[in-house]
């Protein structure tokens, strides 16, 4: 069977992508970081939080169409293998830092500031 049920919040959405990397379908609640991993309706069904109801449904539904969760989990795994591997990852990482590096003004006035918060603080508690 090639379904992954999630049950729980999780904020970036880990199980999810690593149900998808081994080809599983996914039913889960439509929050925290989840709805950046699975999209809905083509590599698993993201529901009503915390509506059993619609959950239900949705893995009834994946239960009987067997043929619907192996392709939503082909297409999950394309998604993960896509979007989320650590190449990719650490070039988007990477990105990040040179924009952050070449900004050395806002680091300096960022450093200064909080060097004289924590003079102000100690300071105030010192009389």
């Amino acid at each position: 069977m090639s379904l992954c049920c999630l049950l729980f919040f999780e904020g970036q959405g880990i199980a999810a992508l690593e149900a998808m990397s081994c080809g599983k379908s996914v039913v889960a609640f439509n929050i925290g970081g989840i709805p950046e991993v699975v999209e809905d309706s083509k590599t698993g069904f993201l529901v009503k939080p915390y509506s059993i109801k619609d959950f239900s449904r949705s893995i009834i539904k994946l239960l009987k169409d067997r043929e619907l969760g192996k392709a939503m989990g082909i297409e999950g795994r394309k998604v993960v293998e896509q979007k989320f591997q650590w190449k990719n990852i650490a070039r988007q990482l990477i990105n990040v830092l040179r924009c952050s590096i070449f900004d050395y003004s806002v680091i300096f006035f960022l450093l200064l500031y909080a060097v004289e918060c924590k003079y102000v603080f100690i300071e105030f508690f010192k009389s």
